[in-house]
Formats: C-alpha cells, structure tokens, sequence
C-alpha cells in the first residue's frame, strides 16, 4: 500500500541494511531521531516529501515496526487491497493488529488538517451531501475553539479508522465521530445533547435511514461519559478514538494540555487547575480508559502516564 508518512523503527545501532520498497535507506532524508517515549528502538522520521517525491511503495512487511506519521493524514491514505486496512501493518510474518509496538502517532498543526483531506473522509460517509460536510467543519473552525477544532476531528475520525474493524457499523461510528463536538462551548453542560440533536436534524434532511440516526446520537452522547457497555463495540470504538490524545507522546500531549487550557482562558490558574485535577483524577481512578482490545493494549499504558504527570505538574 501506498503510505504518505512514514517512519521506520530500525536497529539501535543506525540505518542499517536497505529496506524492501524504499531503495537505498542511506538515500532518505530524515527529520530527526524521536526517542521519547517510545518502546524499543529509536525511531527515525522520514520527511513526507521525500517520499511522495519519489513516489515510494511500502510493502506491508518492510520492517518489524511502521509509524504512521501524522494520524490525521491517514485519512486519504488509500489501500491497494480494498479487504486491507492501514491497521494490518504489522511485524514479518504476523496477521494480528500491531498498533502501537513500537509506535507513537504524531499530529501535526491544526493548518495543515486541508479541507479536501476532511471532506473527502465525509464523502466516504455520506455520500452526495458536500454542503452538509462543510457545514459541519465551519463549526469545528469556530474562533474559540483551541482543542476541540478541525484537527480533534481528524484525530478522532483517524483513530475511528484505525479501530474500525471493532465496530458493528463503522459508517454509524464516522458519522459520530463527526458530529461529536460539532456544538461545544465552553460554558455549556448540554454540548452533547445538542450535537446529537443536530445530528438527527441533519440526517434526516439527507434521508438517512432512522436506525443510523438513532445510533448516531446515542454515540454522540455517549461521548459525554465515555462509558460503553461491553458489548457496545461501536461505541467503544467512538470513545477509544475520542479518548486516544491521552496516550500521545510528550509534543502531542503538551499541546494538548496547552490547547485546552486556552479554551477555559477565562478561568484563573486556581480554578482551573483545581477542575482539571479532578477530571485527570476521575480518568485514573476508571478501571480501563479504553474499551477496545486495541485501545486497552497499546494505550493504556501511555495514557496513565500522561495523565499521572500532568495530575503531579497541576499539584506540585
């Protein structure tokens, strides 16, 4: 399949030999060794010009880890094989999903989450209502959004991707994913309520059938709690998603912190600081974070570390 970003985790030791479907490895141009948190060996960043330059292909098997580099960008990633998802990169010889062995997810600025990368995901969903799609992202571009904006929503349509095959309907799960935070103000307590409520007005003005609306705003409001039931795998897959910034590597989490921060500018350091020490209090004390077998194996972990650093930094 074809890859837009990519980066490959060698041996500790450097390049080594060249790699299956990209040539001389010596030949790459790399952005910088990342080897903050992440398991096993350091990981090197090959710049996505390079790559469409050369127009490389990357087999599935090309090396024992595969780094998807921006997460958002999977999105118009496509696949050679229609019955192939991005999720089945995996290790030599393995079919199982891999992840996040080895792998960190890295988001770039909210700029460069382009219109046409978006749109297209929204097509995809709901075929033949562009206007419907636009609209919807004007909201997420609203200038008080910091966290909650067009960059969450490719995040979250992106990690909807890479779980899909947990869900029993994924298309219900996308359409979610985009009306999740399509109203959010800071001062409201009904966000939720109402995005559902868009949601079900906008459905049906695109004769969408009752039974994807109903699920649509069920998992629109579930994302008020994060909470699914164990069977409810499309939900679980929709709050894995929404949830899975918790297990960024250490840039990625800052800026978040950083961003949502920003949207409660109003409150003094005091009050905020207290408010979001027993959010981060109320993540640690849940039993599991995520609902997926994906989302519980491989960010899990990370997560808690987050999440603990950030509780001790607000406490100290």
């Amino acid at each position: 399949m074809y890859l837009h970003h990519i980066v490959v985790c060698l041996s500790e030791h450097g390049l080594g030999p060249a790699l299956p479907g990209l040539g001389d490895a010596g030949d790459l141009t790399t952005a910088g060794v990342l080897d903050v948190e992440v398991p096993g060996a350091p990981v090197l960043a090959v710049e996505p010009a390079d790559l469409l330059r050369a127009g490389l292909e990357c087999e599935t098997n090309l090396a024992h880890h595969v780094l998807l580099h921006d997460l958002a960008q999977l999105l118009t990633v496509p696949a050679l094989d229609d019955d192939a998802g991005l999720h089945q990169l995996a290790r030599p010889c393995q079919c199982e999903h891999d992840l996040a062995a080895g792998v960190q997810v890295l988001a770039r600025d909210n700029d460069e989450v382009s219109d046409e990368t978006l749109l297209g995901s929204w097509e995809a969903a709901l075929p033949g209502f562009p206007t419907l799609g636009a609209a919807l992202l004007d909201r997420y571009d609203e200038p008080t959004r910091r966290y909650h904006d067009r960059r969450h929503l490719a995040e979250v349509l992106a990690g909807v991707q890479l779980l899909g095959d947990h869900a029993a309907d994924v298309v219900a799960v996308q359409l979610a994913a985009w009306f999740h935070d399509a109203v959010y103000e800071v001062d409201r307590t009904d966000n939720e309520e109402q995005s559902a409520r868009l949601a079900a007005e906008q459905l049906a003005s695109a004769a969408v059938h009752p039974g994807v609306i109903a699920e649509v705003g069920r998992l629109v409001r579930l994302t008020a709690t994060h909470r699914p039931h164990e069977q409810d795998t499309n939900g679980a897959v929709l709050c894995d998603a929404d949830l899975a910034v918790l297990a960024s590597d250490p840039r990625r989490y800052a800026e978040y912190t950083a961003e949502v921060r920003a949207e409660y500018a109003a409150l003094d350091d005091a009050t905020f600081g207290s408010g979001r020490a027993g959010v981060l209090r109320q993540l640690l004390g849940l039993p599991s974070l995520f609902g997926t077998p994906e989302g519980q194996r491989h960010w899990e972990e990370a997560a808690r570390r987050n999440l603990r650093r950030e509780l001790a930094a607000l406490t100290a």
